[in-house]
């Protein structure tokens, strides 16, 4: 049994479609406007955490056009990031905030806006009479 491999255990990936899909309408990190390219959602790994099927959660996805995704991945994050001046760990934590503190509470106002159905109508009128 000695000289085994533990089973190791795949972190579970937690996704969300409309973090990037929100992602995906911002401006290039680099860019800022200029019309660059495709927009793309990065996933931005944690140091020491990679390899093959480890694409980390979707809240560390950044805004990147095609171009410059494709150039990160040519050179590395270490290089990429000091060629443009870039602390990627800085721009998660400001898109994670924007996104709940503008995109998430509007998706909560519509929800609560959203006329009732007939069903829910006479639920509400069951209950409350």
């Amino acid at each position: 049994r000695e000289g085994r491999m533990a089973n190791l255990v795949k972190p579970i990936r937690r996704r969300d479609p409309k973090y990037l899909e929100w992602i995906r309408l911002q401006k290039c990190i680099i860019h800022q406007g200029r019309v660059c390219g495709k927009m793309e959602a990065h996933h931005v790994r944690l140091e020491g955490h990679g390899g093959m099927g480890t694409k980390p959660d979707d809240s560390r996805a950044v805004p990147l056009c095609d171009i410059r995704h494709e150039e990160y991945h040519q050179i590395g994050r270490y290089t990429w990031e000091t060629k443009y001046q870039k602390h990627l760990e800085s721009e998660i934590a400001y898109l994670n905030q924007r996104y709940r503190v503008v995109v998430q509470p509007r998706a909560v106002r519509e929800r609560q806006q959203k006329p009732k159905s007939r069903n829910e109508s006479r639920i509400e009128r069951e209950l409350y009479t």
